[in-house]
């Protein structure tokens, strides 16, 4: 099996399918997505689909004796920094005293713009949401949250957990007003075409599904046989697309 990393065209291939298409078009080449569960919220359902690659990290902003230190921060945009691929910030909260204190604000988010990351993907809190969104910059999250205490950064690069979903940096991630999915990397090299052969499937199947001068039983044995044809068509959709 080879794993192979996301590029720039592939990035902007993706960004034309809504996140469930890609979803069932990798589970239909065999590779269950990560997905999070509805305790993650989109919080810029206004803006484009969200998909770049992962750089994540774990921060406490709820502790009022925090050290404040923010070189981890730096070192993670010069991380971002070094690549042409789109990047998302993945931040998993570490609570204190069991309180949500906001991981991000506008500030932030201009700073992640410069090194080419187009969202943040956290378990926490954001505020400034509505100046974020006018930068364009995409977010999903937990929630709003007015305040912060001093951050305390760490764990730049190790695994996170985000709405239940296990995030690793390097992950191609690919969210929208439905929710998020990890993009599983053995299927980059059929997903563009498989996604796009299951929404043409969609289109016809759902258009069956509308005519009122098929039964009920004409209308299953249509739907079987598209679903087997769809199966065969992505099962041969081996020919790399970015």
């Amino acid at each position: 099996m080879i794993i192979m990393t996301a590029t720039r065209k592939l990035v902007q291939q993706l960004q034309e399918f809504p996140t469930p298409a890609v979803a069932d078009a990798a589970s239909y080449l065999g590779y269950s997505p990560g997905y999070a569960n509805s305790s993650l919220r989109c919080m810029t359902p206004g803006l484009p689909v969200m998909v770049g690659e992962a750089v994540t990290i774990k921060v406490c902003s709820t502790n009022p004796a925090g050290s404040g230190n923010m070189d981890m921060f730096w070192d993670m945009l010069a991380m971002m920094s070094r690549s042409d691929v789109p990047k998302v910030c993945v931040i998993e909260a570490v609570e204190h005293d069991n309180r949500a204190g906001a991981v991000c604000g506008d500030g932030m988010a201009k700073i992640f713009l410069t090194v080419g990351c187009i969202g943040l993907l956290s378990s926490g809190a954001i505020r400034d949401v509505a100046g974020i969104t006018a930068q364009g910059f995409k977010l999903f999250g937990s929630g709003s949250a007015a305040f912060h205490d001093p951050y305390e950064w760490s764990g730049l690069g190790e695994p996170v957990t985000i709405g239940g979903m296990k995030v690793r940096t390097g992950d191609l991630i690919h969210a929208d007003s439905d929710g998020c999915i990890v993009v599983p990397a053995v299927s980059f090299d059929r997903i563009v075409p498989a996604t796009r052969l299951l929404i043409d499937f969609e289109k016809k199947v759902h258009l069956i599904h509308r005519r009122e001068d098929l039964g009920f039983d004409d209308k299953k044995e249509h739907a079987t046989r598209m679903v087997a044809a769809l199966e065969r068509d992505i099962s041969d959709c081996g020919d790399r697309d970015y």
